[in-house]
């Protein structure tokens, strides 16, 4: 992803989704941190594949792998909800098998590890459908994998997206509940922090609209393509049995055959309708990678014919993401241009399955079939993971609740949602659920309730706690490297709350003006040959409790004197703050070009800020001034790493000459791996 997609992509998330994002940031800048294990949720359409997507490029883009490879590996239940975040599913991801973990070979294992040693975090979406038994697989793989038993996960940062309403694994024990055959409780899921997306992206609201005509899973899909006026042909599949005595068993055993379920024939039906225009449904996994996955829809746009005038591929255009059957599409572009269908279109060939069709295995068969069935009509399972503009949804009381919540948040606007119900009587029409909680909705409320008592304390609203909590002045300082880019980057939960913004690479001339919503610029300066200076000291129009004077005529005249406005060292301008309560402080920001020796940075600032000298301000009290007893307040970009003991020097400079010393931690970096962006005071 280039940067203005990445700029683009963090200006669209809302409130809630950046506020997650930005705490990812913060926790892969700070040091030493703990691992970020977090469970994210949200009801549908709340973005969550949207945010994934920007953690993937956040991991990448914060961390130290310098694009040699991703830092992170994302994966989900389902092979269909993994295409929708290009990535792989659980199993395949970690090498965890369906019945028993199995040890890594020592081979893997050592191709593994060379993988984590840039892996920084793994991510698993769907995971209403992944159990506690396959979570405590995975805790178990990763520790193998990192070499690290004490920490859950193997110490590295774990990643967790769903929606706990949703689907619950099948036949397997609920995430957030205990493994039966374990005394401990469910540790893994019970330590991870909880975030909450409630702000629906999707969905224009929540209520039911029309109660049209009837559907039903099988009758509606053959009703629909018998009836279609462009019908193309309907297709058998080729079946060869082999084990049977006589053709007596055999035709038997074909009966069986046309009966089965597509889930007892490696996803190859008995028989296919094809119409133009209709939506089918891939039934197997053709490949993963390449996002031909069981559950995958597609639109049907062309057939090709073989010399027997047999239909030998079928063309699909999958709707959904250009990404799916990218691989397909670009080895058959010369059968594209042949067939004469446009090149969004994706081929699907004939494959085959064997079957077993007795115990022991002696009678078997060998099915040749696409395969596809029609997707006028689906499961709700097979529905979770797609979005779809309008959907009919079959309602009926004995429905569990996960199933319903799937069924009517698979659409992506209430104007496309349609509910009828078997009868096709709208008069006697009721929605019986949530007017009594089942066992299972109860289970899942109460676990609701424990998870917001665990809620992860993000960065931003530790900070606006702060702010609220404490009376005074709040400022933020930033190195915004062109404040006319950036200027809408500087707006979020934080910057609303804070009364001072200090900016320092504005890129600014001394003419030029640039908005920042819902602020004021109080001052701004640059010199006039430096292209990449420039500071900027802006104030929150909503602050009624501070006043912030423009007119600093003794400070002004000093600091943009001719020595300030030709040196090659630094630009700085500050501004005078009158608080309520009367106190005067002041406030400089600054920006130090790179390279500059710590002797020509102390000279500047003491030229710059000379009469807030201890010495000076001591000598001008003695004309009722008392400089000596006004706050002085220095930030910026230093362009000097703090966390370096070669920086000791300036850090003594300002706690001798001004009494400044720094508030932020050093070792907290502010540019990548480095301290250059600092507050002194």
């Amino acid at each position: 992803m280039d940067t203005q997609q990445f700029y683009d992509l963090m200006r669209s998330a809302n409130s809630e989704q950046k506020e997650l994002l930005m705490h990812i940031i913060s926790h892969l800048q700070t040091q030493n941190q703990q691992p970020f294990q977090v469970f994210f949720t949200g009801p549908a359409g709340s973005g969550k594949t949207f945010v994934i997507k920007l953690i993937m490029e956040i991991y990448n883009r914060y961390t130290d792998n310098d694009g040699y490879c991703n830092s992170y590996i994302v994966c989900a239940s389902t092979s269909k909800a993994a295409v929708a975040i290009d990535g792989t599913t659980v199993h395949t991801a970690l090498k965890i098998s369906i019945s028993k973990l199995l040890p890594l070979s020592s081979e893997m294992l050592h191709l593994y590890r060379s993988l984590f040693r840039y892996v920084k975090v793994l991510i698993i979406d769907e995971i209403s459908m992944i159990s506690a038994e396959l979570l405590a697989k995975i805790d178990l793989r990763l520790k193998q994998i990192t070499a690290n038993h004490n920490v859950d996960f193997g110490g590295i940062d774990v990643i967790l997206i769903g929606d706990l309403r949703q689907a619950p694994p099948v036949r397997a024990t609920l995430i957030y509940k205990p493994i039966k055959s374990r005394m401990v409780g469910p540790h893994l899921w019970r330590d991870l922090k909880f975030f909450e997306l409630a702000q629906v992206m999707r969905q224009a609201n929540a209520a039911f609209s029309l109660i049209l005509t009837k559907i039903g899973n099988d009758n509606y899909n053959n009703s629909i393509l018998q009836e279609a006026p462009d019908k193309v042909i309907s297709i058998i599949a080729k079946d060869i049995i082999s084990g049977t005595k006589n053709q007596e068993q055999e035709a038997s055993f074909r009966l069986q055959l046309h009966k089965k379920s597509v889930i007892d024939t490696g996803g190859l039906p008995y028989q296919i309708t094809f119409v133009k225009g209709k939506y089918y449904l891939i039934t197997t996994n053709i490949d993963v990678s390449d996002g031909l996955v069981n559950g995958a829809v597609g639109k049907l746009i062309h057939l090709d014919f073989n010399e027997d005038n047999v239909v030998c591929r079928v063309w699909l255009e999958f709707c959904g993401s250009a990404k799916v059957g990218q691989k397909a599409r670009k080895k058959a572009a010369l059968l594209a241009v042949q067939s004469k269908v446009n090149n969004a279109a994706v081929p699907i060939e004939w494959r085959t399955s064997n079957i077993t069709m007795t115990r022991n295995k002696a009678v078997t068969v060998k099915r040749k079939h696409f395969p596809i069935i029609s997707a006028c009509a689906m499961t709700i399972h097979k529905s979770q993971g797609g979005t779809f503009d309008q959907i009919v949804y079959e309602y009926d009381k004995i429905h569990p609740k996960q199933l319903v919540y799937v069924a009517l948040s698979r659409v992506t606007s209430i104007e496309g949602l349609f509910i009828v119900t078997f009868d096709d009587d709208e008069t006697k029409f009721r929605f019986h659920h949530n007017r009594v909680q089942a066992s299972s909705t109860i289970s899942l409320v109460q676990e609701f309730q424990r998870l917001s008592l665990n809620k992860l304390e993000t960065k931003a609203k530790s900070v606006i706690d702060f702010i609220t909590r404490d009376k005074g002045i709040s400022l933020c300082t930033f190195n915004v490297q062109s404040l006319r880019k950036h200027s809408v980057d500087l707006i979020d939960s934080v910057t609303e709350k804070t009364n001072i913004l200090l900016l320092s690479e504005t890129w600014l001339d001394n003419r030029e003006e640039c908005d920042i919503p819902n602020f004021n610029c109080i001052t701004h300066f640059k010199r006039d040959f430096v292209r990449s200076g420039g500071v900027a000291i802006y104030h929150n129009i909503n602050d009624t409790t501070n006043l912030v004077t423009p007119n600093m005529s003794v400070i002004m005249n000093n600091i943009q004197d001719l020595h300030v406005k030709r040196t090659s060292v630094a630009d700085l301008c500050a501004t005078q703050c009158v608080m309520e309560n009367g106190v005067t402080l002041i406030m400089a920001v600054i920006y130090v070009s790179p390279n500059n020796k710590l002797i020509d940075i102390q000279e500047f600032i003491h030229r710059a800020l000379l009469e807030y000298s201890k010495d000076v301000s001591r000598t001008l009290s003695r004309y009722n001034k008392n400089l000596d007893k006004v706050p002085l307040i220095l930030a910026g970009d230093f362009n000097i790493n703090f966390s370096n003991e070669k920086s000791k020097p300036l850090l003594q400079f300002l706690e001798e000459e001004f009494d400044l010393r720094i508030n932020n931690n050093p070792a907290e970096s502010t540019t990548k791996n480095c301290a250059c962006t600092s507050v002194h005071s």
